[in-house]
């Protein structure tokens, strides 16, 4: 049965119909139709269940927990919390006045302000303004154009290293035990500059402190070695772990040892000399009376001291022959017959005898002092 054209149906219970077309209706059951055409307003105080809704919904209100919204104008949410399962598309801006609490993963493109409790992951982040970053940060790599400054330590773990240069010319870093500083290209230079001339540079060494070169081909060869508290040894031409006979200087608790020879092209001033072995020079200078083992000496030199001959050597330029006195020059074969005497100027005294023997030689300022 269809109802058409009424003006007005009033009555409680359930009204069933598949069309219905009218001005009012006022019902205070159930109402079910398959359509409802021409009717001005409706007012329920119960539920309207519809597969679809048109029109203005600008009046609508509880519609949140609802599947889909399409509205033209603005929607307001006055319920808490507001659940959306399925996937949700803006196209245009999003103002959030409060926080915004998201237990999931938010992805974004182009951010203005973001404080995050947990973990923000991008894949990349353009931020002209300062980072102020309180916790911990982990970085894979950084890129500053500018000037970086650090208030506290910058900590570099085992085998972590702090690279200077294009192509990481300077390194720095710690293996093991050990800390090296290594410069892999052109020269390296460590000193004090400008106001820092003209202090005290230092370089501090352990138990023991080393000198060495280092080769291209990764060999080293020790230049010296000093011990704390002990020896001072410099090496010449010497290997990673020098040997004996590359020991040029040492020093020890009495003085210097020098292992191999000393050449001295200048003047050399030395108090005391005990020389073990041989002494080779083109001139002697000096006093040579207590000079043993000279062929000379030994001939011409009389064991007694009152003698007259001990003038030749104790005399300093010029040795007199007293009057009375007679004094006989002479060597022999096994000396060279050779005599000599220090002095330049020999004074015989009127009734003073001296003579040279025969096939003796005697030679003058011997030792080139006067």
């Amino acid at each position: 049965m269809v109802l058409s054209r009424l003006t007005k149906i009033t009555g409680p219970g359930i009204r069933t119909d598949t069309n219905w077309v009218g001005n009012n209706a006022n019902y205070t059951g159930i109402l079910t139709a398959s359509s409802l055409g021409g009717i001005g307003n409706i007012t329920a105080t119960g539920i309207i269940t519809a597969s679809s809704f048109s029109g203005d919904g600008s009046g609508l209100i509880g519609v949140a927990s609802t599947d889909n919204i399409v509205t033209g104008t603005a929607a307001t949410f006055n319920t808490y919390p507001v659940d959306i399962n399925a996937g949700m598309t803006v196209a245009g801006v999003v103002t959030f006045a409060g926080n915004v609490s998201i237990a999931g993963t938010l992805t974004y493109e182009d951010v203005t302000n973001i404080d995050s409790v947990g973990i923000i992951t991008g894949k990349g982040a353009d931020i002209n303004g300062d980072l102020d970053v309180d916790g911990h940060t982990n970085l894979d790599n950084v890129s500053v154009a500018g000037v970086t400054t650090f208030n506290n330590n910058v900590h570099f773990k085992l085998n972590d290293k702090l690279y200077f240069g294009n192509n990481n010319e300077l390194e720095i870093y710690q293996q093991g035990n050990n800390t090296f500083i290594f410069n892999n290209d052109d020269a390296f230079s460590i000193g004090q500059v400008g106001q820092g001339a003209a202090h005290t540079m230092k370089i501090y060494g352990g138990t023991e402190f080393e000198l060495k070169h280092y080769t291209t081909n990764g060999g080293q060869t020790s230049v010296f070695k000093s011990i704390r508290g002990g020896a001072f040894t410099l090496y010449h031409a010497g290997s990673n772990t020098p040997s004996a006979d590359q020991i040029r200087l040492e020093t020890t608790s009495t003085g210097l040892n020098f292992p191999r020879d000393i050449d001295v092209d200048g003047h050399t001033e030395l108090d005391n000399v005990n020389i073990s072995g041989v002494v080779t020079a083109t001139t002697f200078i000096g006093d040579g009376s207590n000079l043993t083992g000279v062929s000379g000496f030994a001939t011409a030199l009389s064991n007694d001291q009152s003698s007259p001959l001990n003038v030749f050597f104790k005399t300093p330029k010029q040795v007199n022959v007293s009057t009375g006195e007679s004094i006989v020059v002479q060597s022999d074969a096994t000396s060279g017959n050779i005599a000599f005497c220090r002095e330049s100027i020999i004074h015989v005294s009127t009734g003073a005898t001296m003579r040279v023997a025969t096939g003796t030689q005697l030679r003058m300022n011997v030792l080139d002092l006067f």
